[in-house]
């Protein structure tokens, strides 16, 4: 009686119990502190409640369902902050636990990525339809699988079903949870005389939450677990906020896109790029002029000793215009076109019988190739 006034005056029978045991290796039973705690009028005695609804068959294997969720509560006598959790279905062992300010998608994802590190990669999370987690085209209905949060797409990325819970009933195993962190936690932390945050998480991460599992967590139907080792990637760059931008090197003029649709800068891109095209189309059609022109000029020398005059003047035109046509694709491809059009639409034997293929090399201005057609 002295111990429970003088140490743990507040505490419900069940948690001073706990620590009676645990801390003071007691030897009295549950039953029995209470008959002397309720019978002294230190402790008053409870209704009993009724069972209001059937309990939900827990997952048969560790690791099948998460729950996620937090709780806003005078934690401390001078500050109210959020306590997330984060609970395995099938055995109530809980694999992350920590105070914030204020719960919000880095907090999700802080949970989140502690049990994926210390666990593994689980089948499927069960949360409610906080923004955090969904969006809902209307409010209180159904919640919107396609435009997904950035929780939603993390989840997604990482192969995770993302179950949404449509009453707060639905979520009875976290919420039964949160009622005893809310009657024991607050003692534990005045107990220690902890009221800053920081001192806080370290006695969750270090004395509570191994205390709370020790206590209330369960076995599995099934020993195997249904945890997975995360090796597929660096989990930091997934389990955190991604935005689309575009970044443009003023320098060249180039556009260099970062997940960016349906901007301005994408249409001019886009037309840019068409009209290089379109370019590019133009020197092809110089080049074949050129190759015609070329083809010409033998003819007449060879059958009627009449030169033009007008090949080599031409060509070098050509040459210029097709360098200028083709800048575009040179900007955007990387490559520069070489004179290769006509070469390889003709059989092999005819270009080498007459002397075609010979012409057609000699008209090359580039070492690197792209064709056009």
């Amino acid at each position: 009686m002295q111990l429970y006034k003088s140490g743990f005056a507040g505490w419900n029978v069940a948690h001073f119990h706990s620590k009676y045991r645990a801390e003071l290796s007691g030897a009295r039973s549950y039953s029995w502190l209470k008959s002397v705690l309720q019978g002294a009028g230190v402790v008053k005695a409870c209704k009993v409640r009724g069972k209001h609804r059937i309990k939900r068959e827990r997952m048969p294997m560790a690791g099948m369902m998460i729950h996620h969720n937090a709780s806003t509560h005078r934690w401390v006598p001078e500050a109210v902050w959020d306590l997330v959790v984060t609970m395995d279905d099938a055995t109530s062992e809980h694999t992350s636990m920590f105070f914030c300010a204020q719960e919000g998608t880095a907090s999700r994802f802080h949970g989140l990525g502690q049990t994926i590190a210390r666990y593994g990669l689980f089948a499927s999370l069960y949360s409610d339809r906080g923004s955090h987690y969904f969006t809902m085209p209307e409010a209180g209905g159904k919640v919107d699988k396609v435009n997904l949060t950035e929780v939603g797409r993390a989840l997604s990325q990482l192969g995770i079903d993302h179950i949404a819970a449509y009453s707060p009933e639905a979520r009875g195993r976290s919420e039964r949870a949160f009622q005893t962190h809310q009657g024991r936690l607050p003692q534990e932390l005045a107990r220690a005389g902890i009221t800053d945050m920081s001192s806080a998480n370290q006695y969750l991460d270090q004395v509570y939450r191994g205390a709370h599992n020790r206590e209330f967590a369960v076995a599995s139907n099934l020993q195997s677990t249904a945890y997975v080792p995360f090796i597929s990637g660096n989990l930091p760059d997934i389990l955190c906020e991604q935005h689309d931008r575009k970044v443009i090197d003023v320098a060249i003029g180039c556009a260099c896109r970062v997940r960016c649709k349906g901007t301005l800068m994408d249409a001019f891109e886009r037309g840019m790029r068409c009209l290089s095209n379109i370019k590019g189309a133009l020197a092809a059609a110089v080049v074949i002029v050129i190759t015609a022109l070329c083809i010409f000029e033998i003819v007449l020398r060879s059958l009627f000793n009449t030169p033009t005059y007008l090949q080599e003047e031409f060509t070098g035109y050509g040459l210029a215009l097709i360098a200028f046509l083709g800048l575009g694709r040179t900007v955007f491809d990387g490559v520069i076109i070489r004179v290769n059009l006509l070469r390889d639409r003709f059989p092999r034997r005819l270009l080498a019988k007459n002397g075609i293929t010979h012409l057609l090399d000699s008209a090359k201005f580039s070492p690197r190739f792209s064709r056009l057609l």
